[in-house]
């Protein structure tokens, strides 16, 4: 998918967020599923990725092909089916982590960075929730 990092890579940042501001730091994370020739096996290793990681949430969505891009030319398309039963699969694990990430901020106060507030918000950002 022509992406410019590697997994390691990837992995290597994460390490270097929590050293920095400890293993409660809440990553979250996109997550296509289905992209052409992605196998089984390539599919448990994303998920063992995702679990080695220990997101806090995760965006999943599933390939589509769209005219006009080298993607949608590509061999090996993944089924709808097996797509979907990836996304499914993909989303409950996330759906666990989240649980988990939640479960272990329970009773912590902690400084959180607001990325944005709604137009029409009648409370001003807080700093500790």
């Amino acid at each position: 998918m022509r992406r410019r990092y590697t997994t390691a890579e990837f992995a290597h940042l994460v390490e270097n967020l929590r050293r920095v501001f400890g293993d409660d730091v809440g990553i979250t994370t996109d997550i296509m599923v289905g992209f052409p020739g992605e196998t089984d096996a390539h599919f448990e290793e994303s998920c063992q990725f995702v679990k080695d990681i220990g997101f806090s949430q995760l965006h999943v969505f599933r390939y589509s092909p769209r005219k006009g891009t080298p993607a949608a030319t590509y061999p090996d398309q993944v089924s709808p089916h097996v797509s979907a039963a990836r996304s499914q699969a993909m989303i409950a694990l996330g759906e666990r982590l989240n649980i988990a990430f939640r479960q272990r901020m329970l009773g912590k106060q902690k400084e959180v960075l607001i990325e944005a507030s709604r137009e029409g918000d009648k409370q001003p950002p807080r700093r500790l929730y």
